[in-house]
C-alpha cells in the first residue's frame, strides 16, 4: 500500500499504546489513567484514531500515524486511511504482518520521511 501524494502532512499522531517514549514514574500512572479513559470513552483505536482526527480538524488522509506497534498504531492508522504509518523499529516487516508505509529505526528519522513528503 502506497502513500497518498496529495497535500502535505497536517497533524502527526504519536504512539497510541505509549510504549515509544519511556514513561517511568508519575507520568506513566497517569499516562495509564488517560488510556484507560479514552478506551473506555471510544472503545477501540480505530474510534479514538477518527476523535484525533476530528478534534484537530484535519482529515486523516492530511495525516501520519507514528508509533512501534504494528497492531494498534500502524494498522489503526491505516485503518483511518493515513498518509502514511511510520513505524519505528530496526526489524524488517515478515509477510504475514501489517504493513507500514515506512519503517524507521528511531523517531528522529521521521523528520526525513516529512522533507522527503513534502
Amino acid at each position: 500500500m502506497e502513500p497518498s501524494s496529495n497535500n502535505s502532512v497536517k497533524a502527526i499522531l504519536f504512539d497510541l499504546d505509549n510504549t515509544l517514549i519511556d514513561t517511568s514514574g508519575a507520568s506513566k500512572i497517569a499516562i495509564e489513567k488517560v488510556n484507560h479513559f479514552l478506551k473506555s470513552k471510544f472503545g477501540n483505536e480505530d474510534s479514538i484514531i477518527e476523535h484525533c482526527c476530528e478534534v484537530l480538524g484535519v482529515k486523516p488522509e492530511s495525516c501520519m500515524m507514528v508509533g512501534d506497534s504494528l497492531d494498534t498504531d500502524i494498522q489503526g492508522g491505516i485503518n483511518a486511511g493515513f498518509k502514511a504509518a511510520v513505524w519505528i523499529s530496526k526489524t524488517a516487516v515478515t509477510a504475514e504482518t501489517t504493513r507500514p508505509h515506512y519503517t524507521v529505526p528511531a523517531v528522529l528519522d521521521v523528520t526525513t520521511i516529512l522533507n522527503n513528503m513534502n
